[in-house]
Formats: structure tokens, C-alpha cells, sequence
């Protein structure tokens, strides 16, 4: 069997299928589309179809447009720039005596760039978002290399702002995504690095790079931040807009509210 598409599968797979894919899934359609002796995948130009085409062959780089499409930059990459600074991200969440601690942490592969304690109702999920937010921050006007171990984070900045953008901040089932103002606040942060790359790393691993002890040093550092009280403006900014709320002027009450 021949099957005609428009993309190179087996790039597009290898390349971006994580992206939306989980493992088995990917492995599944890697040997649906790629390892039968009887199916022939064949790429085609779709301009080639249309009638009366003359001129110069369409350019079409099928990576190059997804990224663009989906990414939160067009000019995002998940490679490393040779040339940049190396960043690792991590946030931790965790419970001692009943009581939840949580905290965030920007580091180099050798010091602590930046880590502090945050709220109590902090997720893991929560803390690690705001980690990677506060790295590119941080790289306001920089070029900047960015590891994270989330895979959540990594995928909001590389596939899912076409989604949320289409049917705004919901999930498939129409509900509000978790944690909305942290991922717009995710957004706005992506674009502040002159360049940016944005690595997914794997959590827990043993340091035998320079890369894994760099993602375990985020990892102790923010360990170690959860461990501080938070204080009182933590608290706030992560209740209020920009932590500021006006207390200007009196209240005017009409009948129905007394």
C-alpha cells in the first residue's frame, strides 16, 4: 500500500511527536507509519496538484512551519545554542508534618542563579512553571540556553499555544486549564530573551554530565528554598495582579446590600 502525505512522517515523528505523544502512543504510530514492509509512505508537493502551476517550487520546511504554528515564539528552539548560557530550572512541592512547602530555583551547572519559598497551596506543576518564568525573566535582552525537567512546561512553550489560542485557556472538555495566569504569565516571559532554547531534561537522574548536575543542583536548590517562610508580598502577588490592589476611596452601598 501507498499512502501519499504532504509531510516527511518519519522527521516530523521523530521530531515532534513528543510534543503531543505520550511514549506508547508515539511507539504505536512509529510502527504503524514506519516499520511495515507493506506500507510505502511517499511525500508529495501539494502545489504540484494544483492546475495551471508555473513558476518557482513552494519552499516548505515542515518543521520549520510547525514550530511556528504551535510554538509560544517562532523562533523557539529545543536545541542548544552553542554560544549562550546554560540555565537549569526545577520547582518542588512537598509535605512535612502536614504542612505543604514549596519553592523554585534557577541555577547555573555549578551556583544558584536565583531560588526562593512560594506559597503553601503551590503545586509541583505551579512551582515548576514559575521556575522556568522566572529564568526567562531573568534573560530579559539575553541569549540563553534553558533546561526544565517538567514536560508539562516544555510543552506549554512548544505546542500548545496554537490550542489554547484557537479555543482559548480550556481543555478538551471546555473546563479552564489549571493554573491559566501562571501560563499567560509564561507567554509574555518567552518573549523577553533576545534568543531562547528550551531543553526537557530528565528529573532524578545520575550526575555523569555537566548537563545532570546542573538539573540536580535546581533540584537541591529548590528543595532547600521551600524550606523558607514565604513572605507576606509572596503571598500576595500570588493572589493579587502584580500584587497590588487599590485601598483608595470608600465604599458606596445601596439598599439591596444592607
Amino acid at each position: 500500500m501507498t499512502v501519499l502525505v504532504s509531510h516527511t512522517m518519519s522527521a516530523v515523528l521523530e521530531a515532534k511527536g513528543g510534543h503531543w505523544l505520550s511514549p506508547q502512543r508515539f511507539l504505536k504510530y512509529q510502527a504503524i507509519l514506519l516499520e511495515q514492509d507493506d506500507v510505502e509512505i511517499v511525500v508529495t508537493n501539494p502545489a504540484s496538484f494544483l492546475s495551471g502551476s508555473t513558476g518557482e517550487p513552494v519552499i516548505h520546511d515542515c518543521l520549520e512551519t510547525i514550530g511556528a504554528t504551535y510554538s509560544s515564539r517562532p523562533d523557539l528552539k529545543d536545541t542548544l545554542f552553542e554560544d549562550a548560557e546554560t540555565w537549569f530550572t526545577d520547582g518542588s512541592s512537598y509535605v512535612i508534618s502536614g504542612r505543604r512547602h514549596a519553592g523554585y530555583a534557577v541555577t547555573t551547572s555549578k551556583e544558584e542563579t536565583e531560588s526562593g519559598p512560594l506559597p503553601t497551596n503551590t503545586s509541583a506543576q505551579k512551582a515548576e512553571i514559575i521556575a522556568l518564568i522566572r529564568a526567562l525573566e531573568l534573560a530579559k535582552g539575553k541569549e540563553i540556553n534553558i533546561y526544565t525537567d517538567s514536560r508539562y512546561a516544555f510543552k506549554v512553550v512548544h505546542a500548545h499555544r496554537a490550542i489554547w489560542k484557537e479555543r482559548g485557556l480550556l481543555n478538551s472538555q471546555g473546563k479552564s486549564i489549571k493554573h491559566a495566569q501562571e501560563i499567560l504569565r509564561l507567554l509574555d516571559a518567552i518573549q523577553l530573551p533576545e534568543r531562547v532554547a528550551i531543553m526537557h531534561i530528565n528529573a532524578h537522574q545520575k550526575a555523569s554530565s555537566e548537563l545532570e548536575e546542573g538539573n540536580m543542583l535546581a533540584d537541591r536548590e529548590a528543595k532547600d528554598a521551600a524550606k523558607g517562610e514565604v513572605p507576606s508580598k509572596a503571598v500576595e502577588a500570588a493572589l493579587i495582579p502584580d500584587g497590588k490592589i487599590s485601598i483608595e476611596g470608600k465604599p458606596v452601598y445601596n439598599k439591596k446590600d444592607n
